[in-house]
């Protein structure tokens, strides 16, 4: 900034939070060190993370209000919530003028919205609502651990690759350059030409 004339401190900061890796950050430390009067916290892929304990602390709503500052969090909700596609969220917390923050929405959006994206919004919300969305959320998370689990179980049973298709787990041996698949507990193969990777 020294060597910018006229230039000032930033007053927002937009931070991609989970990256499009999987990495989350510590929001929480985020919220309270970054030297700005608002924070976006852009959360596409994770509308999840308020919903189980284990996110504590990584999504831009966790936590209570920081004092002087306002935290956005804005999660495309179809893509991981019950909502049509295209659907997305903005949540605010702390003091905002909403005529200013409306107007600002209104200049950005349709002025034919689609009703059934919005009616999805609201669908997604209720089900999300106090303990069944965190009992939706725990549940899968449960079932991914197990499913975790059980592919670790089968690679190390496997004498080649596998896969999943459907409910069936499906071993795929490498035999003179052709994939053999064998769904486990049955004698039948298939042979598939195509080069396996």
């Amino acid at each position: 900034m020294k060597e910018t004339p006229n230039a000032t401190w930033p007053v927002h900061a937009v931070i991609t939070n989970s990256t499009y890796d999987g990495l989350l950050y510590n929001t929480d430390f985020i919220k309270k060190t970054l030297d700005v009067k608002s924070i976006h916290f852009d959360s596409a892929w994770v509308p999840y993370t308020n919903f189980s304990p284990i996110y504590e602390g990584k999504c831009g709503m966790s936590g209570g209000r920081v004092e002087g500052k306002v935290i956005y969090e804005t999660q495309s909700t179809h893509k991981l919530l019950a909502a049509f596609s295209q659907a997305s969220m903005i949540h605010v917390k702390g003091d905002v003028n909403e005529e200013t923050f409306n107007e600002a929405y209104m200049m950005h959006t349709t002025t034919s919205p689609h009703y059934g994206i919005v009616a999805s919004t609201e669908t997604a919300a209720a089900m999300m609502k106090g303990n069944a969305g965190k009992r939706l959320i725990n549940g899968l998370l449960n079932v991914r651990s197990n499913s975790g689990k059980e592919i670790k179980r089968l690679r190390t049973e496997s004498d080649g690759w596998f896969l999943m298709y459907g409910s069936r787990i499906i071993s795929i041996r490498l035999n003179a350059g052709r994939c053999v698949l064998t769904a486990p507990g049955t004698a039948s193969k298939t042979s598939i030409t195509s080069t396996c990777i």
